[in-house]
């Protein structure tokens, strides 16, 4: 029992220095990162739901893959871990609602703040698109954490 004890801590530790890198990464991708646009002064302003996603799709001749795929897939994919660290760390937090309520203030602050900041657009479709990453990490977290669960028992 005791050796339980001590690996579930050790696994809380080690969730915990993951998602301080990952918190590290996402701030220099998300406001510092000169490959990703975040120059000062680049501002832009969309709260038309859809409209960037629709842009990029009908417009793809315009675009290279690189763009369309780091802008629509990249939004996604970059939130998947904070789906699925705020289950993991905050038990209060564990329901699928309770966590993409979570991720969609996260992404709005972070829109808002490349906004305020002057290093990228508020855009809605962002926010669309890095919710889905969440409610994706959620999913990866609530099979593992259910998998855990009948495992232990």
């Amino acid at each position: 029992m005791n050796f339980h004890k001590r690996s579930k801590k050790t696994t809380w530790i080690f969730v915990c220095l993951a998602f301080s890198l990952y918190l590290f990464f996402m701030i220099y991708v998300l406001f510092i990162s000169s490959y990703y646009n975040r120059t000062p002064g680049r501002v832009g302003f969309n709260i038309i739901p859809f409209k960037t996603i629709i842009q990029y799709i009908m417009n793809l001749k315009y675009y290279t893959i690189e763009n369309v795929l780091t802008n629509l897939l990249g939004n996604i994919v970059v939130f998947i871990p904070l789906g699925f660290f705020i289950p993991s760390i905050f038990k209060t937090l564990r329901s699928g609602v309770q966590t993409t309520i979570s991720v969609l203030i996260i992404t709005f602050v972070v829109e808002t703040s490349q906004r305020v900041l002057q290093v990228g657009s508020f855009d809605i479709d962002d926010i669309i698109l890095n919710s889905i990453g969440g409610l994706i990490g959620y999913f990866i977290f609530y099979i593992s954490f259910n998998k855990n669960e009948q495992q232990s028992k």
